[in-house]
């Protein structure tokens, strides 16, 4: 069908980036020396780099039965994530669907890092999922779970906005407690106010072309009122919701979310972050897409202003700007930042006449 030769021409611009940390090649004997601590004993079946992730180094290791397959997952990219990341899945453990935590440790003998032992969840990747689609259904019922999905993930609230801290008990897992370690501005201020210091941020001054610089502020100083309304609750926000992090199931009912992966990025903010991110090519191309995934986020119990999808858009610019400060030579993710930023701008219009259907704020 013409519209699965569409998908796969589109494919996501991730999937063809560099990765920011090499994976660390362990032995056999260094893994079962990690897995210890829960698994003391059991013998490692096989070893095998899990897909998906540009940073850290995870793996799939099969234990022999009653165990099965667990994900090792060595954080590297920031290793203070690792606790941050462990107590969030404790809190939305039967909220949302994310992998069990089996152990974790805030670092290790073999290579210093913190690391997790997490249950293997068994699912498609999304973007997998949706390139593979035959039907327009399949792909609104995708886009419609994972927005309920994260309507569910935003019932976890904080007092303010900002970056996220997980507490870390001597000798016990992460307990599930999340605190806001610094605070940010949200609102059309804190957007203005984190666009023009990320701009100026050197590496991001080398990188991103001066005219774009300059139509980017402009265009910031010009639309930035959009993403104030009503106040809100801070909601867990996971920053990277992005099709790759999505596991999928399939069932009688048609596509549910099996897991969402990778909360490394999590900060305290607003659910909008996450819909951008889900907006990017090549499913937010998609108009029907779009509408399901608002569709679902309500069926959720999440409330959208009648312009989210201009608003999202707008937002998702600050992950795109924060790419372009990323250590290292990454010359197709740069390129691709810069032609979302563009297009952004240029296709303004458009996006804050696709008002929603739906309920309003």
């Amino acid at each position: 069908m013409r519209e699965n030769r569409v998908m796969r021409e589109n494919q996501i611009m991730r999937e063809d980036w560099e990765r920011q940390e090499d994976l660390i090649d362990l032995s056999k004997t260094e893994i079962a020396t990690l897995l210890h601590q829960v698994f003391p004993g059991t013998a490692i079946e096989s070893i095998a780099a899990a897909k998906g992730g540009k940073a850290n180094t995870n793996l799939k290791v099969v234990l022999a039965a009653p165990v099965g397959p667990v994900l090792l997952r060595l954080f590297v990219r920031d290793p203070a994530a690792g606790a941050k990341e462990v107590a969030i899945l404790q809190r939305l453990a039967g909220q949302v669907p994310v992998p069990q935590v089996h152990g974790f440790a805030p670092d290790n003998a073999v290579t210093g890092h913190p690391y997790a032992i997490l249950d293997w969840v068994e699912g498609r990747r999304m973007d997998l999922a949706l390139s593979a689609a035959r039907s327009q259904l399949e792909r609104r019922q995708m886009a419609a779970a994972v927005g309920e999905a994260l309507a569910r993930i935003g019932t976890l609230t904080f007092p303010q906005a900002g970056f996220l801290s997980g507490d870390l008990p001597s000798g016990d897992l992460p307990s599930g407690d999340l605190t806001v370690s610094q605070s940010f501005a949200t609102g059309a201020a804190g957007f203005r106010s984190f666009v023009a210091e990320a701009t100026g941020r050197p590496r991001v001054a080398q990188r991103l072309d001066p005219a774009l610089r300059d139509d980017l502020l402009r265009f910031v100083e010009d639309v930035a009122a959009v993403l104030d309304g009503p106040p809100e609750p801070a909601r867990l926000t996971h920053c990277d919701y992005d099709p790759s992090n999505i596991l999928l199931g399939r069932g009688d009912a048609g596509w549910r979310v099996a897991a969402v992966l990778d909360w490394e990025f999590a900060v305290a903010a607003t659910p909008l972050l996450d819909l951008g991110h889900m907006l990017r090519a090549p499913q937010g191309q998609d108009p029907l897409f779009v509408t399901a995934l608002g569709q679902g986020y309500r069926a959720g119990g999440g409330i959208l202003p009648e312009n989210w999808v201009a608003a999202a858009k707008l937002l998702d610019l600050l992950a795109w700007l924060d790419f372009l400060d990323r250590p290292g030579e990454r010359p197709r993710l740069f390129a691709d930042a810069q032609s979302v930023i563009r297009a952004t701008i240029d296709t303004w219009p458009a996006l804050l006449a696709q008002t929603d259907p739906g309920p309003r704020r």
